[in-house]
């Protein structure tokens, strides 16, 4: 009788768990996908909507049990334990910070269901980091002029930024004026109808450097200095 009744027991027992286990399946099974709640709806790609600074994209979702993806380019975004650019928040916002052109692109969402491995997926929102570039070279140069001859000095090479603008500047960041005479083209070149000695005067007291910024942030070449060919030479001939 008391192994009739161990026997019982054992068999109900197992009818229980069985019956659970079924009713979990099915309610996982039966479980709503995730659902994206909240991702921008615009792509950031005007000049100052991301400053190198940082950005955070939002990736709201509603569900149980879930994960969050993050994609660059289409790639994976991984290791963000430790990463100086990337960090992830619990609610699935990317956080970027000290970024670069090289972060810009295309960044999308992955949410998933850990219990029923059922993924969603986010637009993929183009994101434009806006940031100057840096210079290759920033030696400083002497150059030989004539006065009342046009002069021409493009802005030393830098690598590729986004929403760049230029200027030359003298010492304690002093713009150098422009005049009918002195002008800036887009790409940063220093344009000069014709050298006075009042030019070589002001570019070399203290040179002048370009300046490239975008943003808050911005970055100085070397130096330019203007030697005259013929030291003799006065005024504009």
């Amino acid at each position: 009788e008391a192994m009739e009744r161990i026997y019982f027991l054992a068999l109900t027992l197992s009818f229980v768990t069985a019956k659970a286990a079924n009713f979990t399946s099915l309610s996982v099974a039966s479980r709503r996908p995730p659902e994206i709640t909240n991702f921008i709806q615009k792509d950031l790609v005007n000049p100052d909507d991301v400053e190198s600074k940082g950005f955070k994209l939002p990736c709201g979702a509603a569900g149980t049990n879930l994960s969050w993806t993050w994609k660059h380019n289409d790639t994976e975004l991984t290791s963000f334990r430790g990463s100086p650019h990337y960090s992830l928040n619990k609610d699935g916002t990317l956080i970027g910070k000290y970024l670069s052109s090289q972060h810009s692109g295309t960044y999308q969402c992955i949410v998933k269901d850990k219990d029923t491995k059922i993924e969603v997926f986010s637009r993929k929102a183009r994101v434009a980091i806006t940031a100057h570039g840096e210079f290759i070279d920033s030696s400083s140069k002497s150059v030989a002029v004539d006065l009342g001859k046009p002069f021409r000095f493009q802005c030393p090479k830098h690598t590729a930024g986004f929403g760049t603008s230029y200027a030359w500047v003298k010492p304690s960041n002093i713009h150098l004026s422009r005049s009918e005479r002195r002008g800036l083209s887009p790409d940063g070149t220093l344009l000069i109808a014709y050298l006075t000695q009042e030019d070589i005067d002001e570019v070399n007291y203290g040179g002048i450097k370009c300046q490239i910024s975008a943003g808050s942030s911005y970055e100085d070449s070397g130096k330019l200095r203007l030697v005259k060919k013929n030291p003799q030479q006065k005024g504009r001939e």
